[in-house]
């Protein structure tokens, strides 16, 4: 009688054996997914489609964490070091933006207070013109940069001319119209163009109490295609001819591209900057839906190294898919590297 009722147990579908593979073979193949992404991020001067698989970087990291902890769990040690080593290639570029960096000591006898620095995609769509000017004022910078500026925007910044009488406002139809505010006097302030006449960008000139900084505010194309891939590198380069190699240099924007890019790491190089986010974590700007995970980094502010950074924030969903950025800048500072 007991054998029969083993043999009749023995047919019934066993649904926990059942559910431990298909979670082994989702843990699988999330790993497998991971692994192949930071591969093809490699190579991401060389190809659009290898550049975008470096956008998730730090959802790379959840879900690395996410299979070790499953794969201790069911005890699987092998896929477990697979899991650590993947979480370790993903983390070490995200560790760098929590470990302090920019203790340099000013170069000059009286250095100048900080500088409050505000970048913002608002998004040409957007019609919150009332919030997004007020909350701007209410931050009280002293240099603003604007991102998609059609008319309707350009036609409302105007608010901010009384207040930061050294502005240039340049409106596109498309996305990629751009504006920039100063209070603080400028010896120039003019537009130039990043990648033919469709994607500007604006660089001035400020006097700062340590002497002249050169800004440069620019917003690339998303590289969807070969085309867009190639404009927005031609606008990226353009923009560090702009900005020179002389003195306190400043280059902000949109600049559709996440700091895990190695195009990003050749920008930096190539214009001898450094991100100012640097030491304050990874804070995402740009959010496709909600949530994404948390959303990724393509809003950033790089300087040269005489310039150090006090404190960085991003601000609140004001109708834009993106954050704006604002960063307290000490210029004339010696980082040293």
């Amino acid at each position: 009688m007991n054998n029969s009722a083993d043999e009749f147990n023995s047919d019934v579908p066993d649904s926990n054996q059942g559910g431990s593979r298909l979670l082994l073979l989702l843990n699988i193949m999330a790993l497998a997914s991971v692994a192949i992404a930071n591969l093809l991020g490699l190579f991401g001067n060389t190809h659009w489609i290898f550049d975008l698989a470096n956008c998730p970087r730090v959802q790379y990291l959840i879900v690395c964490l996410a299979a070790l902890s499953l794969s201790l769990m069911t005890w699987r040690p092998k896929l477990a070091i697979v899991a650590f080593v993947l979480l370790l290639l993903n983390a070490i570029p995200v560790a760098n933006y929590y470990r302090p960096y920019g203790g340099g000591e000013t170069t000059t006898q009286n250095p100048s207070s900080s500088v409050r620095f505000l970048t913002f995609n608002v998004l040409s769509s957007n019609s919150n013109y009332d919030e997004v000017i007020t909350w701007i004022q209410d931050q009280t910078p002293d240099v603003i940069a604007i991102l998609e500026v059609n008319q309707d925007w350009a036609d409302e910044l105007e608010r901010l001319s009384a207040e930061y009488p050294y502005f240039k406002i340049e409106p596109r139809n498309s996305n990629f119209g751009l504006a920039m505010f100063s209070r603080i006097p400028c010896e120039s302030i003019e537009v130039l163009e990043g990648d033919g006449q469709h994607y500007p960008m604006i660089k001035a000139r400020i006097n700062t109490q340590d002497g002249p900084t050169t800004l440069v505010a620019t917003h690339p194309c998303p590289p969807l295609n070969s085309t867009r891939y190639r404009s927005r590198r031609t606008n990226l380069e353009n923009a560090l001819q702009a900005l020179g190699s002389d003195g306190p240099r400043i280059l902000t924007g949109d600049f559709n591209l996440v700091p895990w890019s190695p195009l990003f790491s050749e920008l930096c190089d190539k214009g001898e900057l450094h991100d100012a986010s640097l030491g304050f974590g990874v804070r995402p700007t740009w959010h496709l839906f909600p949530s994404l995970l948390g959303g990724i980094r393509i809003d950033h502010l790089l300087t040269s190294n005489s310039i150090r950074t006090q404190s960085f924030s991003i601000g609140p969903n004001m109708g834009s898919d993106h954050r704006p950025i604002i960063f307290d800048l000490r210029i004339g500072a010696d980082l040293g590297q």
